[in-house]
């Protein structure tokens, strides 16, 4: 298995109907992040300068979670609605960006479950913990 050594770019976006929507951007150190209760596109902005150690703990907590591994798609057609989200990522000086999409389906999921699962929610707990704000993900359509 190929382990993340460093990270060029990464995009995650997670929202759902009928809750709010939530943007981290990462770019080397730069880190950008929003929450806009109806779009994408609105919202207040933050930037954030990400120390080295903070991203090295970041990346090892990718490797446990083995995001490189994770499938193109994840789709749970039986759920309307519900919650989809998105990562984009360039990581160890490649060219391409690995691109996930999930709706109302995550890493390790159960068929025909919408639930969350202990893989996602790492993921999502690791995001919270880089940018330094628990209470990020708060109003999402499941809370964790």
């Amino acid at each position: 298995m190929i382990k993340i050594s460093s990270i060029h770019f990464l995009e995650f976006k997670i929202g759902g109907f009928f809750s709010s929507n939530y943007s981290i951007t990462i770019v080397g150190d730069s880190i950008t992040f929003f929450s806009d209760p109806y779009r994408f596109d609105e919202g207040e902005r933050h930037t954030k300068t990400a120390s080295v150690a903070a991203l090295k703990l970041f990346i090892s907590e990718l490797n446990k979670l083995k995001v490189q591994q994770w499938k193109r798609r994840y789709e749970n057609y039986d759920a309307l609605d519900g919650e989809q989200w998105s990562l984009e990522i360039q990581y160890n000086n490649l060219k391409r960006k690995k691109r996930i999409y999930g709706s109302n389906e995550y890493p390790g999921s159960i068929t025909n479950s919408v639930e969350r699962t202990t893989e996602f929610c790492g993921f999502l707990n690791t995001l919270k913990t880089l940018i330094d704000e628990p209470d990020f993900f708060s109003e999402s359509y499941f809370n964790i």
